[in-house]
């Protein structure tokens, strides 16, 4: 089994975190865990050179997203409120768009990587 590890907003991590502690996070936790440090938490597993992203948004709900790709889980069944954020970079100007979830689909996605 590969190590997976949880980062939280804060910096703290928590290695191979139980489904159980990441339910409580995406449940339990109020907006004020999520203003604290970065305000985003990260699933990383070990050999993979990417992370799961997610946070909570206010009065959005849950951004979730594959960093470094910044790429976003998309329903296109679903009915959505996309919005649009701009990263200036060294470079150029990224245009990334975002999906929101809510508690149970942020849950499902996140709980998806754990196990």
């Amino acid at each position: 089994m590969s190590l997976i590890t949880y980062n939280g907003p804060t910096g703290d991590s928590v290695e191979n975190p139980s489904i159980d502690f990441i339910k409580d996070i995406i449940f339990n936790k109020n907006a004020d865990y999520w203003k604290k440090g970065s305000g985003d938490s990260g699933i990383e597993i070990e050999g993979l050179d990417e992370q799961l992203v997610f946070f909570y948004d206010e009065p959005y709900g849950f951004f979730i997203m594959r960093h470094p790709d910044y790429l976003a889980p998309y329903d296109k069944e679903a009915k959505i409120e996309v919005i649009e954020l701009k990263f200036p970079t060294s470079e150029s100007e990224l245009n990334l768009e975002k999906q929101y979830f809510d508690l149970q689909n942020n849950t499902r996605i996140v709980l998806s990587v754990v196990k």
